[in-house]
C-alpha cells in the first residue's frame, strides 16, 4: 500500500458513510435523504431554464446554459473571473436558484453517472464512480476533503465548495484527475485547494474564484500541489481563474507546485494571481519529464510593491510568455518577444 493511500485512509477513517439508494429513471443516487425532485434531478429529466437565458457556455455540461468564454478551446487572452462575478456568472444561483434544500452527512457516490444538483451538503463527498456531475451545489466540509475524487470524468460546476479545516479542498487520486472538470465555482478554505496525483489527462480547472486558505504559519499551503505521492501524468489546464490566498498569517509556498512524482504537461493561462508565497508558479523538474507553459496571465499590482517586489514570479517554466501586471506592463521574467503578445 502506498504512503499516499495510508495517509488518505488514516485521515478519513473517522468519517461515517451513510447511503440510501433511491431509484428514479433507473439511476440510483446516494445520500442520507432524498430531497424533493426539484432539488435533486437525475440525468434524463427536464431541466429548468437558466436564470439568465442570455448567458451561454458551450463547454458546460448543460448545453442550454452556455457562456462563450468558457471551455470553447480558444479563450480570449487575459480573460478571467473576478470576485464580483460570484452569484452572477459563477457559483451557485446562476443556472438555477441558489439551493436551500439540505442534504447533510458524509456521502459516498459509487453509482456511475450520478447527478447531484441544487442542494446544500454539510459534509464531505467521496467520488468512487465515474461520470458524476455536481451542479449548483453548496458543499461545506468540516472533515478531511470536501471532494475526494477517486474516479474519472467528474464535473463540478456553478457550485461553492468550502473546507473549514486546514487540509485539502479537492483530493485527487486513483485516476480521479482523468477528465476532471471544475468550472465556474467558488472554492474556499483548506490548506491546499487541489492536491493531485495519478492520471490528470484532460483535467481542466477553469473560471473559478479560489480564495481564503486556512492554516498556521507552519503550513505548507499550495493552490495546486501536484505529484507529491503518486506518479502524476497527462495534460492539465488551469485557465481563467482568480487565485488569492487571502490569509497573510498562513505559511505558504506556491500557487502551482509540482512535486517529486510530477510529470504532466501543464498549461497555465489567463489567470489572475495575487501574492501567495515563495513562487507564484513553480515547475520543478523532479524524477520524470514535465512540460510547463504559462501565458497571458495577469499579476496583481501588489507584486510591484514591497514586500512582494523582490519575490520571483516563476521558476523553470518551459514557456513563460505574455504575462502582465495588472497595469498592463510585462513581467521581466517573460521569455521571447513581447511585441507579438495579444492586446491587453
Amino acid at each position: 500500500m502506498s504512503g499516499f493511500t495510508l495517509l488518505n485512509n488514516s485521515l478519513r477513517k473517522a468519517n461515517v458513510l451513510i447511503a440510501v439508494v433511491v431509484l428514479a429513471y433507473g439511476l440510483p443516487v446516494f445520500g442520507q435523504s432524498l430531497p424533493a425532485p426539484e432539488y435533486l434531478r437525475l440525468q434524463g429529466e427536464d431541466r429548468p431554464p437558466a436564470t439568465d437565458p442570455g448567458v451561454t457556455d458551450p463547454g458546460v455540461t448543460d448545453p442550454g446554459v452556455t457562456d462563450p468564454g468558457v471551455s470553447n478551446g480558444s479563450p480570449a487572452p487575459y480573460q478571467h473571473v473576478n470576485p464580483e462575478d460570484v452569484g452572477k456568472t459563477i457559483g451557485v444561483g446562476v443556472v438555477a436558484s441558489a439551493p436551500t434544500a439540505g442534504w447533510t452527512g458524509s456521502t459516498t457516490i459509487d453509482v456511475p453517472g450520478t447527478v447531484i444538483e441544487n442542494v446544500v451538503i454539510n459534509g464531505c463527498l467521496d467520488i468512487l464512480a465515474e461520470g458524476v456531475t455536481i451542479r449548483n451545489v453548496v458543499i461545506t466540509c468540516a472533515g478531511t476533503y470536501p471532494i475526494d475524487v477517486q474516479a474519472p470524468h467528474l464535473t463540478v460546476e456553478y457550485s461553492k465548495i468550502s473546507n473549514t479545516t486546514d487540509t485539502k479542498v479537492f483530493m485527487v487520486s486513483n485516476g480521479g484527475g482523468n477528465n476532471l472538470r471544475v468550472l465556474r465555482s467558488e472554492i474556499t478554505g483548506g490548506e491546499d485547494f487541489f492536491f493531485i496525483g495519478g492520471n490528470v489527462d484532460g483535467m481542466t480547472v477553469e473560471n473559478n474564484y479560489m480564495h481564503s486558505s486556512i492554516g498556521t504559519s507552519e503550513a505548507h499551503a499550495d493552490g495546486f500541489q501536484i505529484g507529491a505521492f503518486d506518479d502524476t501524468y497527462g495534460t492539465m489546464t488551469i485557465r481563467g481563474n482568480y487565485i488569492w490566498q487571502n490569509n497573510p498569517t498562513i505559511g505558504s509556498t506556491d500557487i502551482v507546485f509540482p512535486s517529486t512524482y510530477a510529470r504532466p504537461t501543464l498549461l497555465v493561462e489567463n489567470n489572475f494571481f495575487r501574492p501567495w508565497g515563495y513562487y507564484t508558479l513553480r515547475c520543478n523538474k523532479p524524477e520524470g519529464p514535465i512540460t510547463c507553459i504559462a501565458r497571458n496571465n495577469v499579476y496583481s499590482s501588489e507584486f510591484m510593491e514591497s514586500p512582494y517586489s523582490d519575490r520571483p514570479k516563476m521558476t523553470a517554466f518551459d514557456e513563460f510568455t505574455c504575462n502582465r501586471y495588472q497595469n498592463g506592463s510585462f513581467l521581466s521574467e517573460n521569455t521571447g518577444d513581447t511585441s507579438s503578445c495579444p492586446a491587453f
